[in-house]
């Protein structure tokens, strides 16, 4: 077979050497091809014999839809008119292929680099390209930060609508990107998404943002560290405003003159259990931020700590492995004291369910394994999982089993359960060490006020609850202070020349001690605001009121007057606050009255005054303050109001107020821009045209008509103020002059 090949070899050299090879080869080609041409040429006769009009109907129409159409029109509901036809489809408006397409030629905003601080905005054009009325469903921004304001919800074909929207610079930190979803009735792009971008950039930068301890459970103190970066051109200048209380230390470290600074926090043990919160201040020499304010945050677990603290599952949401096979819940045991703990038994109070006791570490961390039987139900009284110990402290620890379906079910048929809040576990227990200082340098802890019966009313500056409760508190004080007891309000929420002005507006005499750093809420448990303890002579913790509840008057008497007779507390149930009493606003009063009679300068320097209101279809008194969180709410949708009725003779105003800050005009010109306003402005710093036009909350808007008179007033930032302003304006320019 080898001789044969390599005959075969020899001769075809000899053949490529010859020259004819080349001749013969491209013969051979030529005939080939000649057959293909052949055998082409007789099908296509054959197809063009058997199946003319098939043949013309796959010729590719001259507008054929592309696969991006047909996608398109799949959303729709159906196939094109093109793609049925060939033809392009109906553009007529009530036609079948007619619809609304929104667009926007820069749907991204980069607002570029900004320092932290003012509001940013800006206004998006959207335009329908379409042919029938986009309507805008929904304006949906991705967080909280970003605020739509007022829109247009129908957009009439080859028309524009702009859609303004503000972002809270003070939420960002370094580079953002935020996504705006706007839902309208585009069939095609249902969810159309806008994005704002840029860059807040911080006049000190804190690496990390704040202090987080996390679990706190070494014996040895622990310390966090804050590094604070100068980005402005001048020397930074930091200072401590106030010190942590309690188990905390803070120290200031300078570390570049002027530049860098690093802030130590230390925790240092015995912290009572549960979790802390405590705020840093500092002060620096940065107009623009006069304080930096440090979140300081962590917990500390209990002694011998249980998790879960509860075991809850649903019957009817199990799968189908665990309805046949059962189902396993674990319980973690974990001593976190100095001396070791044994779990030396686990059982439930029911025979179906087993516990299993596995150790992972002797004396310190332990496993219990609770096996549930196939298709297990819990009853409906519950049942319990119960851990025995060898500590002499803590020896029986319980854990529920619940059905959380069957708890629905029973929260829905009956008067829902109370439930015991974290400050009234404290109730019949030893009070927790603290450390106050009155606003007048008195000291307030457990060694000052042993021996006497003392009550503590942990309030908010911001808690309207609060403020509906202090003056109810006022009263029992005049009552019982005479008596021996002593009335102490623990305020927070605010600077203390805030809290001590809303606590003197609210007319309480009492004692008042600042909880800036929130050691003292944090040892009673105060979780939410109202609330308050009554501390016993025996330094016990002897009741426990949460909420501005409806019997508190009753209640506090009932419990003072127990412990000056030395007869045990009486125990309350918790009913809820009365209802107030509906009141009108006195602005509201001068509805269809001749407007109040004044004269004010406007920033333009021009006159403002009641001989102004005949020139005007209609006029917009807006009273509000800059730094107003509601106001500022407000102001962005009057603003779009204003661009479109100006033109129809409205005339707008916004009346700057004082509310508990002074602005100058120049000030509050500047402040109003960064909200987004365009109005006239007339700077009443002393509030006389508000006291005048009786503007006792901001912001209030007044509508008067061309001829002097009051013809409505809207009082707050109600979020439908732009379409009620609308209507009131459009009566009062069709009315006759």
């Amino acid at each position: 077979m080898s001789a044969n090949l390599i005959d075969r070899g020899v001769e075809t050299r000899r053949f490529m050497m010859s020259g004819w090879w080349p001749i013969r080869c491209c013969a051979r080609a030529v005939f080939v091809l000649m057959i293909v041409a052949i055998t082409l040429a007789g099908t296509s006769q054959a197809f063009a014999q058997e199946a003319p009009a098939k043949a013309s109907k796959k010729k590719p129409a001259k507008d054929a839809p592309t696969s991006v159409d047909r996608e398109r029109m799949k959303l729709i509901g159906g196939a094109s008119d093109t793609e049925k036809t060939g033809k392009p489809a109906s553009t007529k408006p009530g036609s079948k292929g007619a619809r609304p397409v929104i667009t926007c030629d820069n749907s991204t905003h980069d607002l570029g680099p900004i320092w932290v601080g003012p509001i940013l905005n800006h206004t998006f054009t959207i335009r329908n390209d379409g042919d029938e009325t986009l309507e805008i469903r929904k304006v949906k921004p991705s967080c909280g930060c970003t605020i739509a304001g007022s829109y247009t919800s129908k957009i009439a074909p080859g028309e524009s609508g702009e859609f303004p929207f503000a972002v809270k610079s003070t939420r960002l930190r370094g580079k953002f990107d935020k996504a705006i979803s706007i839902m309208s009735n585009d069939p095609v792009t249902p969810v159309f998404r806008l994005r704002l971008r840029g860059e807040v950039k911080q006049y000190v930068e804190l690496i990390p943002p704040n202090v987080y301890f996390s679990k706190l459970v070494n014996d040895e103190p622990t310390t966090k560290v804050i590094t604070l970066t100068n980005n402005t051109e001048n020397p930074l200048e930091l200072e401590l405003a106030s010190p942590l209380k309690g188990n905390f230390d803070v120290e200031l470290v300078p570390k570049t003159p002027g530049q860098m600074y690093e802030l130590h926090v230390t925790a240092k043990p015995p912290l009572p259990p549960g979790v802390f919160r405590r705020t840093v201040t500092l002060k620096t020499n940065i107009d623009a931020q006069k304080q930096i304010r440090v979140d300081v945050r962590g917990s500390v677990p209990e002694r011998l700590d249980v998790y879960p603290t509860v075991l809850t599952f649903r019957s009817s949401k199990r799968g189908v492995k665990e309805a046949d096979i059962g189902l396993t819940r674990t319980i973690r045991f974990t001593n976190y004291g100095p001396k070791p703990v044994k779990v030396v038994d686990a059982t439930v109070n029911d025979p179906a369910v087993t516990a299993k006791i596995i150790e992972q570490k002797e004396g310190k961390v332990y496993s219990v394994q609770v096996d549930f039987p196939p298709s297990y139900k819990v009853p409906a009284d519950g049942r319990t999982v119960t851990l025995k110990t060898d500590d002499d402290k803590r020896s029986t620890i319980r854990i529920p089993i619940r059905d959380v379906e069957k708890r629905d079910k029973s929260r829905t048929a009956q008067s829902k359960p109370k439930i015991q809040r974290p400050a009234e576990e404290l109730i019949g227990k030893a009070v927790p060490a603290f450390e106050l200082t009155t606003v007048e340098g008195k000291k307030v802890s457990n060694d000052t006020l042993a021996g006497t019966i003392t009550v503590l009313d942990f309030v908010s500056n911001r808690c309207g609850h609060c403020s509906k409760q202090i003056p109810r508190v006022e009263k029992i004080r005049q009552t019982y202070q005479d008596k021996g007891v002593r009335f102490i309000t623990v305020g927070s929420g605010g600077t203390e020349e805030q809290v001590k002005d809303k606590i003197k507006q609210l007319g309480f005499k009492g004692d008042l001690a600042i909880d800036s750093d929130r050691g003292a809420s944090t040892a009673f448990k105060v979780r939410g605001v109202p609330s308050m303890a009554i501390l016993g002579k025996t330094g016990k913790v002897e009741a426990v009121n949460v909420g501005n509840v409806g019997d508190l008057e009753k209640r506090m008497k009932g419990q003072l007057d127990a412990l000056l007779t030395g007869k045990p507390v009486p125990a309350f149930t918790a009913t809820a606050a009365p209802s107030p009493k509906q009141r009108q606003r006195p602005a509201t009063e001068l509805v269809g009255k001749p407007a109040p009679q004044f004269s004010i300068k406007m920033a333009n320097e021009n006159m403002l005054s009641n001989d102004d209101f005949p020139n005007h279809a209609a006029t917009v008194l807006n009273f509000v303050a800059p730094n107003c969180g509601y106001s500022k709410k407000q102001i962005p949708k009057v603003e779009a109001v204003r661009a479109e009725y100006e033109a129809k003779g409205v005339r707008f105003v916004n009346v700057n107020q004082t509310f508990r800050k002074s602005y100058t005009q120049t000030e509050a010109i500047q402040a109003y821009k960064d909200i987004g306003s365009n109005l006239e402005l007339a700077h009443d710093g002393a509030n006389v045209v508000g006291k005048a036009f009786q503007a006792t909350g901001f912001p209030t808007l007044v509508v008067i008509d061309r001829k002097g008179n009051v013809s409505h007033v809207n009082i707050g930032a109600r979020p439908d103020i732009d379409t009620t302003l609308k209507k009131q304006l459009d009566e009062l320019i069709k009315a006759k002059p």
